[in-house]
Parts: structure tokens; sequence; C-alpha cells
């Protein structure tokens, strides 16, 4: 899969407690990457699902807003009628994706997409003039509909994951 236009990076900063530098510091260095790996890729999926439930419920995930309603010339010249905003074919939400990515002692989960318009409905458009041949075009603008974002409640989910993740990896030896 080639790296993604539009992406949120996961990246999970550990305090120290319990002597967890101490336990991490026991696995080998390949051992490690592999570890993380597996807790990256549980983190991403996590995500992913928060990301693609953003376009049934209709709404930004780190915000839970509504998304702004479509305008009425896009209701009319809609191909599919009835369908939810941002799923007109569900091209947009099937390419989500992620990516784990050891790199230098980190791993690096990333979630995204390379659909063409996903920067568009993600972060919104200003109205502009075009000119095709002799005419002048006004675009309307297009309110950001944000389908991917991270919140307080997201964050406390990956730390646990990670917290309970350790605690599986560091039991002592016979439990």
């Amino acid at each position: 899969m080639p790296t993604p236009k539009f992406m949120l990076k996961n990246e999970i900063q550990l305090i120290d407690h319990d002597g967890v530098e101490n336990i991490l510091k026991s696995f080998n260095r390949r051992e490690l990457m592999r570890e993380l790996t597996v807790l990256q890729r549980q983190n991403a999926k996590y995500m992913l699902r928060i990301f693609k439930l953003a376009f049934k419920k209709q709404a930004d995930p780190a915000t839970n807003k509504p998304w702004p309603p479509l305008s009425p010339m896009t209701l009319r010249r809609r191909e599919f009628q009835g369908r939810p905003i941002l799923t007109q074919t569900g091209k947009l939400r099937r390419s989500l994706d992620y990516k784990v990515i050891p790199v230098r002692g980190r791993v690096n989960a990333l979630i995204g997409t390379q659909y063409p318009t996903s920067i568009v409905h993600q972060l919104g458009k200003n109205p502009n003039i075009s000119k095709v041949g002799n005419q002048r075009i006004l675009y309307r603008p297009i309110p950001a509909r944000p389908f991917v974002g991270f919140n307080k409640k997201h964050a406390e989910r990956v730390k646990k994951n990670t917290v309970n993740f350790l605690k599986m990896k560091v039991r002592p030896k016979g439990s």
C-alpha cells in the first residue's frame, strides 16, 4: 500500500511507571520491535473502526458534532438518492486503511486514505471561481466533514490497550 495522502499518525509516549522502561529494555531489539508492531496494529485497527463508524454516525469522530447537511443542489444531482453524507458510492470509507511502520527503534501506525477527494471532505474547501473557456464558474464552498479525528476518549482507550498489552508481556514466568 502506498503511503496515504491524508493520515493520522498514532504515537504513544510512555511515562516510566513500575519500571516499564526496564521491562522494555529486557526485550532484545528485534523482539521489542515485533511486540510494538503488534501493539500498534491493535491500536490502528481500533482507530480505523472509529473512523469508519463516523460514516455511519455522520459525525466528526473527535467531537461527535454532526456533519453539515448536503446542499439542496448536491442532493438533486446525486446519482444514488437517499444515501448518507459522504457515502455516495462507499469508496471513500472503504479506502481507509492503516500501515504499521517500524523505523529506527520506533513503530508508527499511519491511518489514512489515498482517495482523491478525502482532503476536501476532511478539511472543507473555500469557494472559488474557475474559468472554463469564455465562462467563469463559481464553485460553492464545501463544508468540512471530518471523518478522521482523535479525542481524549480514544487516547484513553489506546493507553488502556498499551497498559494491558504490557501487562500480558511482563507476567512472571509460570503464570
